[in-house]
């Protein structure tokens, strides 16, 4: 978790932050295959970072909406979803080669910003300990992801305010300007 942590508050470039995790995240919980979708302002989950999906996977599995596939599941049930071994699970959504999986929203301040998704070809391989584990570890992705929105929206916030503060000092040269020619 300290690993993840980390990893989340080097930069505030969501793209970054995510693809930095993912790899620590898969190797901590020891499985094969992961991806991290976030919300988007039109209420599709997007793929921001992924490892062993198959491309077919992956394409089958970007832009969802609530109740889409297992990401969609996991915000239209609003608990995570762990398969332990797929095979004996009539109601799973297969996930291409892997036996088992966990899909956990990523939260911060009760509103889901997007979903982890863990899986691995081995059966049964989240017991209690790795739940509660991968459950800290998305809410830590779900309070990185708020974080880097938040400054995306200082900065561009910023911007603004720099440009209105440049049209401000150029307005209040021309005025002086115009001043001056009406003295002399």
């Amino acid at each position: 978790l300290n690993a993840v942590i980390t990893a989340v508050s080097q930069s505030f470039n969501l793209r970054k932050i995510l693809n930095d995790a993912l790899p620590i995240i898969l190797e901590a919980i020891r499985v094969e295959g992961g991806s991290v979708h976030t919300l988007d302002e039109s209420g599709q989950f997007t793929i921001i970072a992924h490892h062993g999906f198959s491309s077919e996977y992956l394409r089958k599995i970007d832009c969802l909406r609530p109740g889409q596939e297992i990401v969609g599941n996991t915000v239209s049930f609003g608990h995570p979803i762990i398969v332990n071994d797929y095979s004996n699970n009539p109601g799973a959504i297969e996930i291409a080669g892997f036996t088992s999986y966990i899909s956990f929203p990523m939260k911060s301040n009760s509103r889901v910003l997007g979903v982890l998704t863990l899986a691995s070809h081995s059966s049964n391989a989240f017991d209690a300990e790795t739940v509660r584990l991968v459950s800290a570890i998305a809410d830590a992705l779900g309070i990185a992801v708020d974080n880097a929105r938040a400054a995306l929206k200082l900065e561009e916030a910023n911007k603004i305010r720099e440009d209105l503060l440049k049209k401000l000092i150029s307005a209040q040269e021309e005025e002086r300007r115009r001043i001056a020619r009406e003295l002399h």
